[in-house]
């Protein structure tokens, strides 16, 4: 039985469409953020939503891209970094590495709606603004979504031949395994495959012996530092470890390939939060729309 469930699950994210994270992964940075923002920063965030969480608006974003007037947000979503490119260059944020077209990519979107959202005065405008900022952060942290390669890995089929941790111990992986891209397993399978609902994810992040969000790593500096720029370059050294050091030449993911990967999933989820909190926190710092360089938002 666990194995035709496994199988079934992983079917059904072979026909989504790839998005940044699937609604567990924005759910999960989302309810990290908001329990880790200043308690002023929560306020403003309630009185915006009408005491809605960041979680529940968290992959609107994703829904709009496809729907009037929101369709010019869809490059909004990455950045696409050659994996053989250590770093990102400006050219990466021009659509189809064209130089002459205007930038737009996650950085040069995420940049304008920083002080977008620490001037708006219009509650509807907030709103949305709030609504895409929650989820492009979000997006900043999935490592396939600074990769250019094969489309961010949305053209390359891999085999999902794990099986995870919500079978327990005993759990056998697919006997059958599907076909499905490499970006769903990064947007969605990895996540659904570990736990069984997002909220039990964020309680294992927070896990007092083992939790990411408890480690050192977690409670130190940000190994991207304090940058846009920085943090996308961050997630893309792990793209390059996923893709290029971990990824088995035959594309078939198995349970060494998860148990390898689990860490850094672990780790781009906690980050994504720890780094949205931060992002609101200056947002709605008293003044920051007046304060050169938008008070000092990464």
């Amino acid at each position: 039985m666990r194995t035709l469930m496994c199988a079934a699950v992983l079917a059904v994210a072979s026909v989504q469409q790839a998005y940044a994270w699937g609604p567990e992964g924005h759910s999960i940075i989302a309810e990290i953020a908001q329990r880790e923002v200043k308690p002023e920063t929560r306020s403003a965030i309630d009185r915006i939503l009408h005491h809605g969480t960041l979680a529940a608006v968290a992959s609107w974003a994703d829904d709009a891209k496809f729907t009037p007037p929101w369709q010019y947000t869809y490059d909004w979503h990455f950045v696409d970094i050659p994996l053989s490119h250590d770093t990102y260059a400006p050219l990466d944020c021009k659509p189809k590495h064209d130089a002459t077209k205007p930038d737009a990519c996650l950085i040069s979107a995420l940049t304008q709606l920083k002080t977008e959202l620490a001037c708006a005065t219009d509650e509807r405008t907030r709103r949305n603004l709030l609504r895409l900022v929650v989820h492009l952060i979000g997006d900043s942290a999935q490592p396939l979504h600074t990769v250019d390669d094969l489309t961010g890995g949305n053209d390359l089929m891999v085999t999902a031949a794990f099986c995870g941790l919500t079978g327990g111990p005993s759990c056998t992986p697919p006997a059958n395994p599907p076909t499905i891209k490499f970006h769903v397993v990064w947007d969605s399978t990895l996540i659904t495959e570990t736990v069984f609902d997002w909220g039990a994810y964020v309680d294992r992040l927070y896990d007092p012996q083992q939790g990411w969000l408890n480690s050192d790593q977690a409670r130190g500096p940000d190994p991207g530092s304090d940058t846009l720029i920085g943090w996308i370059n961050d997630t893309h050294a792990q793209a390059e470890i996923v893709w290029t050091k971990l990824l088995p030449a035959n594309h078939v993911l198995d349970q060494d390939y998860y148990n390898k990967v689990l860490p850094i999933l672990d780790r781009q989820l906690g980050l994504g939060g720890l780094r949205l909190a931060r992002f609101l926190d200056a947002v709605f710092a008293p003044g920051a729309c007046r304060a050169p360089g938008n008070g000092g938002v990464p």
